[in-house]
């Protein structure tokens, strides 16, 4: 999971080349074999379930902070979204994420739940992570993940750190 925050932040206003570089860089370091295809498609613009939206967002902040409701909007103005202010505005854990594919499988698995259960769930998940981690997991709980990268140059920057055709990363993504 932690792989995948570098790799945003490095892709984040990067030009192609750059852009390419980042990939070819992240997916030449081993990786789980799950995680490396969700990252994939997670790149490819393929979305989990959305379990919360902005208010349960903040609602989970409110709750997991105890800030009151004036000092949370604050925040959350300050942050520019409840996403981000949950994500900072509570005290870092110690980094100990779950693979990609395990959080993603974790956050799938509360699709047919009620409300409240899924956003105690994200809650109990959020705890021990990293600011930046906070920041992933509740984008894939809210299915806001931003990187939608052209299919070409995801097929390329792929293709550059396994080593094969382009055109058979693309017939594998499909």
């Amino acid at each position: 999971m932690q792989r995948l925050v570098v790799l945003l932040a490095r892709l984040e206003g990067a030009d192609d080349e750059l852009a390419a570089r980042a990939l070819a860089d992240h997916f030449a370091q081993p990786l789980p074999p799950a995680d490396a295809l969700t990252a994939a498609l997670l790149l490819a613009g393929r979305r989990g379930p959305r379990l919360l939206d902005e208010a349960a967002v903040r609602a989970l902040g409110q709750t997991l902070t105890g800030l009151p409701t004036w000092l949370w909007d604050h925040c959350e103005q300050e942050a520019g979204s409840a996403q981000d202010a949950l994500a900072h505005a509570w005290p870092a854990g110690d980094g100990a994420a779950p693979g990609l594919a395990a959080a993603l499988q974790a956050l799938r698995a509360l699709a047919g739940t009620d409300a409240a259960t899924r956003r105690n769930a994200v809650g109990a998940m959020l705890g021990p992570l990293t600011h930046p981690q906070r920041r992933l997991l509740l984008q894939l709980a809210t299915g806001t993940v931003p990187a939608r990268l052209a299919p070409a140059l995801l097929h390329h920057g792929l293709a550059q750190a396994w080593h094969i055709e382009a055109t058979r990363v693309a017939l594998r993504l499909g």
